[in-house]
């Protein structure tokens, strides 16, 4: 299955686009994003990069982490299951894997979880299913340790390839100018990307020569695999993207069928850069910590600024949330993403607006709410019926909760409005009217009993006066 990234980017070039220290990255332009097939490689499928660059002095960094107990099943070779979520949250098999690295290999460090758009478009980073356990393929200890790991992860034990890979969860490697697929076994170690046309430093990082990435199978990635537990685990292909969303939700579970097809979120034509990189990011789970793009994205809709969730974010983030009738989490989790980038919400042009609350007594219902235009800061109308009955109000009352929500609104897009009604059931709703582009937008129904007696609405006599007239 070939790896591909969102807008059809080769999934192998996922590091090379993001490393900021690799600015010789840009100079390749459409070469990068779009290479000629790689030939196939010239070592034996099972070979290591080692293998095709210069042996390794015997001796130097032979440990290996500890075999697994003797089991008569394995797992099957991972299938390809592409990143799809973003919840920031390292797994606890990756976890487990990091530490083992790190423990079997003393002096060395490892990385894991990584900001969502950090890493180019997909990265098992983001769903904390990868990691980067560093060595160098310049030094002499470097290589060995590499080789050294990589040979016990792929050596062939008690008849079964790979084992130690299969009991981990594997997906996929990437090292020292190179790729290894567990759902591509038969190719071996392929080139990886353009890496072989740069052997300067400056590309170490780039084409994985100062680390080894691993990423893992979601099974392997929740620990659930026979290397941890001894028994086998079933294959699990994590969460789904919905098509309202970019991101899939946070894992919730084991899923046992692939996910299906969709495609990617629609965006209204015309529509603002901001509300662009908004449906981008939109179901990545931010918070406090998050940093890049997405939480630019966010942070400018909240009428701040930077890549770096503050103190700030979360403050009027939530008040954003509690406007929106969302619990106040101060997470831009996926209810908050569905109520700003919902295909509702997409409308760009369209109005916004709550009916908050319908109260009723003895005499009267009250409808309280507030509302704005999506293209105009102006007063809107609400019309708000009673039981079909339509009443016409202005949405200019005071609302500085609204105002400190929707940084750049006004305090003044309230409304309130009082009803004669009669004792017994009734049914209250809203629509607020669009002004220009867009289409006006219900806001809702609330329902409401009465008790007593109707309300009697007495109009006083109107004084007339002119000519003919008695004063």
């Amino acid at each position: 299955m070939p790896l591909t990234l969102r807008g059809g980017v080769p999934a192998v070039l996922r590091h090379l686009v993001s490393c900021a220290a690799l600015t010789a990255v840009t100079a390749l332009g459409g070469s990068l994003l779009a290479p000629a097939p790689a030939p196939a490689p010239t070592v034996a499928p099972t070979a290591t990069p080692a293998a095709v660059a210069a042996a390794v002095p015997a001796g130097l960094a032979t440990v290996a982490p500890p075999n697994p107990p003797a089991m008569s099943g394995i797992e099957p070779l991972a299938s390809y299951v592409a990143d799809d979520s973003c919840d920031g949250a390292l797994k606890p098999g990756t976890s487990r894997l990091a530490s083992l690295l790190t423990s079997t290999y003393a002096g060395t460090s490892a990385g894991t979880v990584r900001g969502c758009g950090t890493d180019g478009s997909i990265s098992e980073h983001y769903d904390g299913r990868a990691v980067d356990w560093m060595t160098s393929v310049r030094t002499t200890d470097g290589r060995a340790r590499a080789d050294a790991f990589l040979g016990w992860l792929l050596a062939t034990t008690n008849g079964q390839p790979y084992a130690n890979a299969r009991r981990l969860g594997v997906m996929y490697l990437i090292w020292d100018d190179h790729i290894w697929g567990a759902y591509r076994p038969s190719d071996g170690w392929r080139p990886y990307s353009s890496c072989a046309s740069h052997p300067e430093s400056g590309w170490d990082t780039a084409c994985h020569r100062d680390h080894i990435h691993i990423s893992l199978s979601w099974e392997g990635a929740m620990g659930r695999t026979s290397y941890w537990t001894h028994a086998v685990a079933a294959r699990d292909y994590g969460p789904c993207r919905t098509p309202d969303l970019t991101w899939a939700p946070p894992y919730a579970g084991p899923r046992t069928s692939p996910c299906p097809a969709v495609g990617a979120v629609p965006v209204p034509a015309g529509a603002s850069d901001l509300t662009r990189r908004l449906v981008a990011a939109s179901g990545a789970i931010l918070r406090p910590g998050s940093v890049g793009a997405p939480v630019a994205a966010v942070n400018e809709m909240l009428g701040l600024s930077g890549t770096t969730w503050t103190t700030s974010t979360t403050a009027r983030l939530q008040a954003y949330q509690g406007a929106r009738g969302l619990a106040a989490t101060g997470v831009m989790d996926v209810p908050t993403w569905r109520a700003t980038t919902g295909p509702a919400v997409l409308a760009a042009a369209s109005p916004d607006g709550r009916l908050d609350s319908v109260t009723g007594d003895r005499l009267s219902l009250r409808a309280v709410g507030w509302a704005f235009d999506g293209e105009t800061d102006a007063t809107v109308a609400v019309r708000v019926s009673l039981d079909g009955a339509v009443t016409t109000v202005a949405a200019n009352a005071a609302r500085p909760d609204v105002a400190a929500a929707f940084p750049g609104r006004s305090a003044y897009h309230g409304y309130v409005v009082t009803l004669p009604a009669t004792a017994g059931a009734h049914t209250v709703c809203a629509t607020v009217v669009n002004t220009g582009a867009g289409q006006d937008r219900a806001l809702g129904c609330r329902a409401v009993t009465v008790d007593g007696p109707p309300v009697r609405v007495r109009t006083p006599p109107t004084p007339v006066t002119g000519v003919g007239h008695p004063s």
